[in-house]
């Protein structure tokens, strides 16, 4: 089964400010590690970019070295979950053509109708002040959706 995954709000927290990754432990590195083994295939899908015109890309009024795609990309690197693709899949335009319809089996994103969320606080450093704060934030309930992607 090829599955499409959402970034913010899925496998990280929501962002509580442009360029602010909040490594919050979500259970998605462990969920997502499982679906590979199991022999699954992930597609990132998400809006983030390497575009110098998100605002995203830019940190204080500076162009961040790292883009939030190749943010997106680490983080998925550093967990030692493979990607089949991002933003769509090679093979993909053969069967579709050049609409960019998403082409997977099954898609975990935040927006999701029916989606479980858990809501919790917490800590990130603010790259512009380096103070430490503190938020409520929500991400996907990852031991719901297990139960949901085993049905």
């Amino acid at each position: 089964m090829r599955i499409g995954v959402d970034f913010d709000g899925v496998c990280v927290v929501a962002l509580p400010e442009p360029g602010q990754p909040i490594e919050a432990e979500t259970g998605a590195a462990e969920v997502l590690g499982d679906l590979v083994k199991a022999g699954h295939s992930l597609i990132l899908w998400t809006c983030r970019n390497d575009d110098p015109g998100n605002p995203y890309n830019w940190l204080g009024g500076e162009l961040r070295e790292e883009s939030s795609l190749e943010e997106a990309k680490r983080w998925f690197q550093e967990h030692g979950i493979p990607l089949e693709g991002i933003n769509g899949w090679e093979g993909e335009d053969w069967i579709i053509g050049k609409a960019r319809k998403c082409l997977f089996d099954y898609l975990i994103d935040d927006t999701s109708v029916g989606t479980r969320f858990k809501v919790g606080e917490v800590e990130y450093v603010c790259y512009e002040t380096g103070e430490i704060k503190k938020t409520k934030t929500f991400c996907i309930d990852w031991e719901w959706m297990r139960g949901e992607l085993v049905n």
